[in-house]
């Protein structure tokens, strides 16, 4: 009896199982793959394998249906070296495979732009309008947001000798002066409604 990969889910199991006990996936499955052949040299690959026995090269692709699915993705991803998962931005462990990232395999994929834009537009100084996106999870589903700012009063303190007889006792007259008053500002900013950035 032999361990070998789900053509699904990718995890091991035995070769004389009926099915998959992780996603269902029937043991036709197993046999259609264990005749394929590589693409580099020809050699019968093991079922299941990533990598050719013969060669060494792998044989199977990043964008398998083993990792992704039929859906467009429309969130930033990383792509895991070793297996080939795409995990979420912020992860350095795949979620697949326990692979630790280090800072030269990992890079943000960002989605790709559709043309049927659905989001919120900014208008740029001669009157364009720029299609708003999250600067951290490049979602297109962002809203208009408000945020109120309060700046405080802003008061000038002078000080003098005190010169008045009849005020033997006090030494430095202290005179407050309102420079600015207390005021509220409203800010124009944007909200991710996908993951709660808030930007301007």
């Amino acid at each position: 009896m032999a361990l070998i990969k789900c053509p699904e889910c990718g995890k091991e199991i035995s070769d004389k199982a009926l099915s998959c006990p992780n996603c269902g996936c029937p043991s036709s499955e197993f046999n259609a793959k264990s005749t394929s052949n590589c693409p580099y040299c020809k050699a019968t690959l093991v079922p299941g394998d990533d990598y050719c026995e013969s060669c060494g090269k792998r044989v199977t692709p990043y964008y398998s249906s083993q990792y992704t699915s039929n859906k467009e993705i429309d969130y930033s991803y990383t792509i895991c070296p070793k297996c080939g998962f795409r995990n979420q931005v912020g992860k350095f462990v795949c979620s697949s495979c326990g692979h630790h990232f280090t800072f030269e395999d990992y890079h943000v994929i960002a989605p790709e732009k559709s043309d049927d834009f659905q989001g919120v537009y900014r208008r740029k100084i001669f009157g364009e309008l720029e299609k708003v996106y999250c600067p951290r999870c490049h979602s297109s589903d962002c809203s208009h947001y408000q945020e109120q700012r309060i700046i405080p009063a802003k008061t000038k303190v002078r000080y003098s000798i005190n010169l008045n007889p009849l005020h033997p006792f006090t030494l430095v007259n202290k005179k407050e002066k309102n420079v600015k008053d207390l005021r509220t500002v409203i800010e124009n900013k944007f909200v991710c409604n996908r993951c709660g950035k808030i930007f301007s």
